[in-house]
């Protein structure tokens, strides 16, 4: 009705879930314990639950080897900090922010190693998550 005044809420619901590089299926392979967090949240501040912190991993470290003119090798370490996570959720970008990827690794792993293009710039970080919250993100390493 056009004199009647409304209101509108917008909010976002989202499971985490679907984060996979369909560009490059090797980079989805998930080691046995492995796997991504489930937590459902949204933006309202309902809906969320919320379990024992999980301390974030610190000093990510990183080496770039170049294999030949397509390929090079990324070696990924940092400190596990908690005692009580599922997993921890690996985060590549492009130095210029596109191109997000995800990968994750069991509890207690403390080291990653991907194969990615050689001349391309990227930034990684690290965050150690549970069955109900995550942690913060580690240091963020460039590379080269």
């Amino acid at each position: 009705s056009t004199n009647t005044l409304y209101e509108y809420q917008v909010y976002a619901i989202n499971t985490v879930g679907d984060t996979w590089d369909y560009s490059d299926p090797a980079f989805n392979n998930l080691p046995p314990g492995g796997g991504f967090p489930t937590i459902t949240v949204d933006s309202r501040g309902t809906g969320q639950v919320v379990g024992d912190p999980v301390d974030a991993p610190t000093a990510l470290t990183g080496t770039l080897s170049v294999k030949n003119r397509k390929t090079s090798t990324v070696n990924l370490s940092w400190t596990d900090n908690s005692d009580n996570e599922t997993g921890f959720l690996i985060q590549r970008t492009n130095s210029d922010g596109t191109n997000l990827v995800n990968a994750t690794v069991g509890p207690d792993t403390t080291t990653f190693t991907q194969t990615v293009t050689s001349g391309v710039a990227y930034l990684y970080r690290v965050h150690a998550f549970s069955d109900t919250t995550q942690s913060g993100w580690s240091n963020t390493v460039p590379l080269p």
